[in-house]
């Protein structure tokens, strides 16, 4: 799997490069930060970070509006700080790889550039579990002995806006919610965990 993973990775490395010149295509380098937490794990906030960066082909559609399918390391999790009343650090570490699929229609007009200056993107997720670490997570019996029947796959939603600095560098914010579940009942039922994880992504993101 993570042969398959390496290799689709270089491959649209590879077409980022060579395809901007063909004006129909372009091509971003992404880097950020992940916020995320996990619904119906009893920890609120979202206090646990991680980072989340790779690259992103794009499919011009006109002027304003464009397609793009991006193949990013996105790390996510929950974090429950020590505190007087739970003097424990709860961590849950979750490291994927993520395929977003946006589009994204851009609006106000540069008066001294040829750019938009803001964006909005709306799309979905396909998340690929490629490895956990827990720490000090649950009680015995709870889900630190149910980590083994995490869900390989997660499909979100997500939605986000940017903002340009120029024609080719941007910030962004976007808001990502699973639809489906962590944890994953059809391979045990002893237990009736959801887990739906959340998480916000501050990102800049350079076009060539």
């Amino acid at each position: 799997m993570k042969v398959k993973i390496t290799t689709l990775f270089l491959l649209l490395l590879g077409v980022s490069i060579s395809l901007p010149a063909q004006g129909l295509f372009r091509a971003g380098l992404v880097l950020g930060l992940n916020a995320s937490q996990i619904n119906g794990d009893n920890i609120a906030g979202y206090n646990k970070l991680g980072l989340r960066g790779g690259v992103e082909g794009i499919i011009v559609l006109g002027e304003k509006a464009d397609v793009s399918v991006g193949i990013l390391f996105s790390q996510r999790g929950s974090l429950q700080k020590a505190s007087p009343s739970i003097p424990i650090r709860n961590v849950l570490h979750l490291n994927f790889i993520e395929v977003p699929v946006l589009f994204t229609y851009r609006d106000w007009l540069s008066e001294t550039e040829d750019y938009y200056r803001v964006s909005a993107s709306l799309g979905a997720a396909y998340g690929r579990l490629i490895n956990y670490r827990i720490e000090n997570f649950g009680q015995v019996g709870d889900i630190v002995t149910e980590a083994a029947n995490f869900s390989d796959n997660d499909v979100a939603l997500v939605a986000g806006l940017s903002y340009y600095t120029g024609p080719h560098f941007s910030f962004s914010l976007y808001y990502t919610r699973s639809l489906t579940p962590l944890y994953n009942n059809r391979k045990h039922m002893g237990l009736t965990y959801s887990l739906i994880g959340y998480f916000l992504s501050f990102q800049t993101k350079y076009v060539f």
